[in-house]
Parts: C-alpha cells; structure tokens; sequence
C-alpha cells in the first residue's frame, strides 16, 4: 500500500471536513491499520463540546475515529466496495484517558471478517503512548453479498 492509494481511500469516506477524523494513514499491515488525527482546540466538535471548558476530545469522537480507521482498512484491502453504506450493530467503548487539545491521536484497529457482508472491528486510540480508549464493534454491510 502507498500513500497515494490512502488518499484515495480517504476521499472516498462520506464525510464532511468536520467530520472526518482520520487525516494520515501511518501504516497498514493485513487487516490492521495505525491511523492519525490532530485536533486543534478550535476544532468546530471541541469548540461546541464544553463551551468555555477545556478542549476535550469527545469519547464519541475517539470511538469515530476508530471506527473510520476500519473503514479505511477494508476500502483499502478491498473488503468493502464504495460506494460506502454501512451500519453498526454493535459499538462498545471503554474511555480510559482524556484527550485534550491540540493533541495528535493514533488509531490503531484490526478488522476481522465476521460472516459476508459482516465485520468486527477492535481498536484503540492514544496519545503520548497512554490509550485513552478501547472500542470493539460489529458493522454490517447491506446488499454487499461477499464482502467482509
């Protein structure tokens, strides 16, 4: 995989700029990937999340993160097919460490093949070596009869 095929994988998530949370892919290995994003504390979710407060990354947010570092892994190892239309059926997430901005934040996920058309996904996301949260999901797939 090179950085220009991450690009491309990157344009093809349907999210908006204020919505995407995966600016570079550091790696991908199989069907694993480490992932980044730097939130600045005029980021338009952190500014709207404590209005007035500390510029603290939304737990909602790191899982996001997580689970469009997912999606990246199987745009890019040809598991799912664009266009993109999925949903999840099941998202835990355990929230061990804030994230305060400005901080760059790593994602490190592994997507495993369920049944066709079916995924889980278990990752992590840190900063400064200290995870700030685990998330383990289910996404599924509908109409894509084969993909994983």
């Amino acid at each position: 995989m090179t950085p220009d095929n991450w690009s491309r994988a990157l344009a093809q998530l349907l999210y908006g700029p204020d919505f995407l949370f995966v600016e570079e892919v550091l790696r991908i290995e199989g069907s694993g990937a480490e992932t980044a994003m730097t939130y600045s504390p005029d980021h338009p979710i952190l500014a709207a999340h404590f209005r007035g407060g500390p510029p603290v990354v939304p737990g909602t947010i790191l899982a996001e993160q997580v689970c469009q570092s997912a999606l990246l892994v199987g745009l890019l190892v040809g598991a799912i097919k664009v266009p993109l239309q999925s949903r999840l059926t099941r998202l835990a997430v355990e929230l061990r460490s804030p994230a305060v901005a400005p901080c760059r934040v790593l994602a490190t996920v592994r997507v495993t093949p369920l049944a066709p058309g079916r995924v889980a996904i278990d990752g992590a996301t840190w900063h400064q070596g200290r995870q700030l949260a685990h998330v383990t999901a289910e996404a599924a797939f509908p109409g894509r009869r084969g993909a994983t």
